[in-house]
């Protein structure tokens, strides 16, 4: 008896010891099996993260480049509605410059003419008074 209960004295912190190894043992595998699911999903949270910030950025950079270019598009609308304008204003002006140049001649001509029409009728007028008075004078 006191063999059996010597060896069970030595025996048992062996099997306790081993009972105690298992269950850590057990107990570390479920937590490297969760740790490594809980890995898997915290890389593909990871990844769906980096994708929406680049989705975003993505945005952000056609919002640029779509401001950017209406801008530009707008500048070269209005310069273009320049161009249009300067032609038609020097198209007008050229061509205003010479009707008005020519108007202006043609009244100076004009008054000319009305002034030696004038003078002539003036003329006239005094031979015919000058003729009268000598009619009355005979």
């Amino acid at each position: 008896r006191a063999v059996h209960a010597i060896g069970l004295c030595r025996y048992l912190p062996e099997f306790l010891a081993a009972i105690r190894l298992k269950r850590a043992e057990q107990a570390l595998a479920t937590k490297a099996l969760l740790v490594g699911r809980l890995h898997s999903l915290l890389e593909a949270a990871r990844s769906r993260l980096w994708e929406k910030r680049q989705r975003a950025l993505r945005r952000w950079r056609v919002a640029f480049y779509t401001v950017s270019l209406a801008r530009s598009l707008m500048v070269q609308a209005r310069a273009r509605r320049l161009q249009k304008a300067m032609r038609k204003f020097w198209l007008l002006r050229t061509r205003l410059h010479e009707w008005a140049t020519n108007k202006a001649e043609e009244a100076v001509l004009e008054a000319e003419r009305r002034a030696a029409e004038e003078e002539r009728l003036e003329a006239e007028r005094q031979k015919a008074e000058e003729q009268a008075r000598q009619a009355e004078a005979r």
